[in-house]
């Protein structure tokens, strides 16, 4: 007899959640091809002399790399929390199916 065929259904309504979807954002920063386009030729063409340009782009890029990786821990973050959810979900099936009344 096939286990679908007179199996109970979970008491437990909330059967496997459907996973919320996480929020990630494109990245800001520029592609590898991008960055090989700006090469020292392109940055002295760019910048020149002018190293408080310079280092303002840089400042500036830093800060775009800090909040990406801001944000990537935090996306990490909430998808260890939606895999923690789901494992309590399972542990309480096992729970459930582990029951001397069950018919599994």
């Amino acid at each position: 007899m096939p286990l679908s065929q007179n199996r109970p259904a979970p008491s437990n309504n909330n059967f496997l959640k459907r996973q919320p979807e996480l929020n990630i954002r494109p990245s800001r920063l520029s592609t590898l091809t991008e960055i090989e386009e700006g090469s020292a030729i392109n940055l002295e063409q760019k910048y020149g002399n002018d190293l408080d340009k310079m280092c303002t782009d840089h400042e500036n890029l830093i800060k775009v790399i800090l909040e990406e990786e801001d944000d990537l821990i935090a996306t990490h973050r909430d998808q260890i929390d939606i895999d923690v959810d789901l494992a309590k979900q399972e542990m309480s099936l096992l729970e459930e199916v582990d029951q001397p009344q069950s018919d599994i």
